[in-house]
């Protein structure tokens, strides 16, 4: 596909999104071309086929674990882990230009 074309098909496929009430600004993901381009390569630029899996991951993400993807992040310590001891043996971690 022709660069110009993949440039229209992101514009539609943007449009249609938030013509679905689908994208809003502010989401926390796919308000960027690359993440929206990530979907359209996923489904050979078919725009209807995107759609539906843009459709699907939001799903996903309101839903997973009861309480949604962005829910669980604001829970989870990501330094809080069971092989963290075993991981920082292996690979030290220091913080530079602290305090």
């Amino acid at each position: 596909m022709v660069r110009k074309d993949k440039e229209t098909v992101l514009q539609q496929f943007r449009d249609e999104l938030v013509k679905q009430d689908l994208l809003h600004e502010g989401d926390s993901i796919g308000v960027d071309d690359e993440t929206l381009l990530r979907f359209l390569r996923a489904r050979g630029f078919n725009l209807k086929q995107a759609i539906t899996m843009w459709k699907n991951c939001q799903q996903w993400r309101e839903t997973v674990e009861g309480v949604g993807i962005d829910e669980l992040y604001r829970q989870t310590d990501p330094y809080d882990y069971p092989e963290r001891e075993h991981v920082f043996q292996c690979w030290p971690l220091y913080f530079h230009k602290v305090g």
